[in-house]
């Protein structure tokens, strides 16, 4: 088990009241560092230990941040390449969304320290990104529920049955009930495929703590046409909509709550349910 006094003291030195601590569950701490991302925000960091063994991740923050500016990590751009570069020379692991680290118990302290410039290295790729042309996704997402609902919290938290807090899109809806809602977007099926696999880990992990009808997935008809299969697997943790049918599931998160999971266009739906396993038609 580790704890945020023993973890802070090994850490901060004579900066103490620069960090900060928060024990999430016997083995998981969010450890408020020193350092900041390129607009001024505070980095944070997860970390948990399995064994002798210590877990640093960024609980997805890092590309949560590149891709509400529109950059895209998985194309052979510069920025591509440059994304390669650094996740090699921190040694930085990425795991279905997540920047990870490990090492023995201790070398927590170095292990810390050295995320916490890794993940600030690696958002400041946003700087040598092109200017995108307009909002990127989350934030088109994030408007149109400011303007529909009167209750939006951009970049709500989540804390899964792993003990690993998560960050939505958003969470909306009214004063007794908030929906939270995670933007799918990818421009190529590598893009698509981790954005998939980032929003299935997320919702399947807070399955014991968020029921099924407060969880929702929005995908982005501007990237590449979605694989009714990865339509199908998200369905399995959260209701899933399109930004071009927003009306459907604008209904959803007001309080309207239908049979199906799937709230798309009827000629989306068609070719999706055709792909569905017997098993999931029968259990609808």
């Amino acid at each position: 088990m580790i704890e945020c006094s023993t973890l802070l003291s090994s850490v901060l030195a004579g900066e103490r009241g620069r960090w900060s601590c928060r024990q999430v569950s016997p083995d998981t701490v969010v450890l408020i560092t020193s350092h900041h991302y390129t607009d001024g925000d505070t980095v944070e960091l997860i970390v948990r230990t399995v064994g002798d063994e210590v877990i640093v991740s960024d609980g997805g923050e890092v590309l949560a941040r590149l891709d509400s500016v529109g950059v895209d990590i998985n194309d052979r751009s510069r920025v591509g390449q440059s994304w390669k570069r650094l996740l090699a020379a921190h040694a930085v692991e990425h795991d279905r969304g997540l920047l990870l680290r490990r090492a023995s118990v201790e070398h927590a302290a170095d292990l810390v320290q050295e995320m916490a410039d890794a993940v600030a290295n690696l958002d400041g790729l946003r700087l040598i990104a092109p200017a995108p042309r307009r909002p990127a996704f989350p934030e088109r997402v994030t408007t149109y529920l400011e303007a529909e609902f009167p209750v939006v919290e951009p970049r709500a938290e989540l804390a899964g049955m792993s003990g690993t807090p998560y960050r939505v899109t958003a969470a909306a809806g009214n004063d007794e009930r908030q929906v939270y809602i995670q933007t799918a977007a990818g421009q190529n099926a590598a893009a698509q495929r981790t954005a998939v696999e980032h929003c299935y880990t997320m919702f399947s992990d807070v399955n014991g703590h968020l029921s099924s009808d407060r969880k929702l997935v929005v995908l982005d008809e501007e990237a590449p046409e979605w694989r009714p299969e990865a339509i199908n697997l998200l369905s399995t943790v959260a209701f899933v909509g399109t930004w071009g049918a927003r009306n459907l599931w604008t209904e959803f998160v007001w309080g309207t709550i239908p049979e199906s999971r799937l709230l798309l266009p009827v000629e989306q739906l068609r070719s999706v349910v055709s792909e569905r396993p017997l098993t999931q038609l029968e259990s609808g």
